[in-house]
């Protein structure tokens, strides 16, 4: 199953330090989940999708296409057969079916196929058996499973659709119809399909498990929180349950509580990259760094790629914390990483920068220099780069350097506002007021304040004092 992009949900008061993203599963994980560890079939296991397609052979002659005596007598011999020897019930059938066979006999062939995990020969024999008989519930209704045993979710909702308008209502219909539009990403409409399959098969653990995957889709928290609960209560040894969990508890502001699940995810050996960086967001946006570094840390033994594309993000957040120590240790780990020289050079650059950045609060400025220009060698566009530079050399008082790199990162749109203040300011302490006093009129130019303003004409007042008389 291919997995999906993660499905952004509105910041919360305790995401806006990192900016963590909700794993909203199918997304991301859902197709994780289907390829991974004693789960991989659980949902057909779990229902009655299969288990009862040997007894369901028998045509219903009042809505399906009838058999005749031989074709009747066929099917009974083959029924002991297809229970004790699937592929040798098949080549028998095979070998019996014509032309003019009723639609029947290539629904059972379609059967036999599905049994025996041969979904793209299933799929033909059920679009054969609807060709001769275009209205048979049944026909549709594994064609759809078929396709969806298929990861063809698309063209199983349809099927699955018009097996209901035929006259099925069997529980497992309707949570297959829930489960297709589920991974469809259409929250609303499972949910409906979820909901009448859990009346209809109220102990089902799949069925429920789904309806509260759509409550997170749809942003009900309280809930998707309600349900998962009672389901972690009832299958605590499945790991996705407290995935799940921790996103409804990340959507209902409880990070504290998600933390807690997605320990007990962890605890079942659920290793998942995108989900332990998202533990070391709640720690850090908890400030409970330490906890923090040792999850970081944790991602980049799992997965150090993608952990390195990642990771910039919350060394963001440490340092506008101010965690130097922490950020600088795992800097170090990350540069030690056999994926070091494979990550692109956006991701070396922003960490190079943020190394810098940490290099100069621990009093490393021969180091942090070092760092800078490199990153700005990896990406000459990056203007936040650039800025710090300029910020480096203004500090040190080299203010041609400086001004150099102010204006570098003066092209970058948004950063430009900042860079022309930051550039002012600098100018106004070396003694060039006149240049100051340029660089804030541009700057009131792109972003106009009454503050600004004001020390426009301050600055002006003081520059016409200070001319000779």
């Amino acid at each position: 199953m291919k997995k999906r992009a993660l499905r952004n949900q509105p910041i919360r008061w305790w995401t806006k330090i990192c900016g963590i993203a909700l794993l909203v599963l199918p997304p991301s994980l859902f197709g994780q989940l289907s390829n991974n560890g004693p789960q991989v079939d659980a949902i057909w296991k779990e229902s009655d999708m299969t288990r009862s397609w040997v007894q369901n052979l028998y045509p219903r002659t009042e809505i399906e296409p009838k058999v005749n005596a031989a074709e009747r007598d066929l099917l009974q011999k083959l029924i002991p057969l297809v229970r004790d020897s699937p592929s040798a019930a098949k080549d028998q059938l095979q070998q019996s079916l014509r032309s003019d066979s009723s639609a029947a006999l290539s629904f059972m062939l379609g059967a036999i196929y599905y049994e025996i995990g041969d979904y793209p020969a299933a799929e033909k024999a059920y679009l054969q058996a609807l060709e001769k008989f275009p209205n048979f519930q049944r026909a549709y209704q594994y064609l759809g499973l078929t396709q969806l045993r298929q990861d063809q979710h698309q063209k199983a909702i349809p099927n699955l659709n018009r097996a209901l308008e035929l006259g099925g209502q069997e529980g497992s219909l309707w949570g297959s119809l829930g489960y297709a539009y589920l991974l469809e990403q259409d929250w609303t409409a499972g949910r409906a399909a979820y909901q009448r399959a859990v009346v209809l098969n109220p102990d089902n653990f799949e069925w429920r498990l789904g309806l509260a995957q759509c409550e997170l889709g749809t942003s009900n928290y309280s809930a998707a929180v309600a349900a998962l609960e009672t389901l972690s209560d009832m299958r605590p040894e499945r790991s996705e349950v407290w995935l799940y969990l921790a996103n409804a508890y990340l959507g209902s502001d409880q990070p504290a509580r998600a933390a807690v699940a997605l320990e007990a995810a962890e605890k079942l050996g659920r290793q998942d990259v995108a989900a332990t960086i998202m533990l070391g967001d709640i720690y850090t946006n908890l400030e409970m760094i330490q906890p923090a570094l040792l999850k970081y840390q944790s991602a980049l033994k799992l997965d150090a790629k993608s952990a390195l594309g990642s990771l910039p993000r919350a060394m963001d957040a440490w340092v506008r914390l101010e965690f130097w120590g922490p950020a600088d240790s795992l800097i170090r780990q990350a540069r030690l990483s056999s994926a070091w020289a494979e990550i692109p050079l956006s991701s070396r650059s922003s960490w190079t920068r943020l190394e810098a950045m940490v290099a100069i609060h621990l009093g490393k400025d021969e180091s942090a220099e070092k760092s800078l220009l490199e990153a700005l060698g990896l990406d000459p566009l990056d203007g936040r780069v650039a800025l710090e530079l300029a910020r480096f050399y203004a500090r040190h008082e080299k203010w041609a350097e400086a001004s150099n790199y102010f204006e570098r990162s003066q092209k970058e749109k948004s950063l430009e506002f900042q860079a022309l203040i930051e550039e002012a300011r600098m100018w106004t302490i070396a003694g060039d007021w006149n240049q100051g006093l340029d660089k804030y009129r541009k700057a009131d130019s792109i972003r106009s304040s009454p503050q600004l303003q004001k020390t426009i004409r301050e600055l002006s007042r003081s520059i016409e004092l200070r001319k000779p008389d």
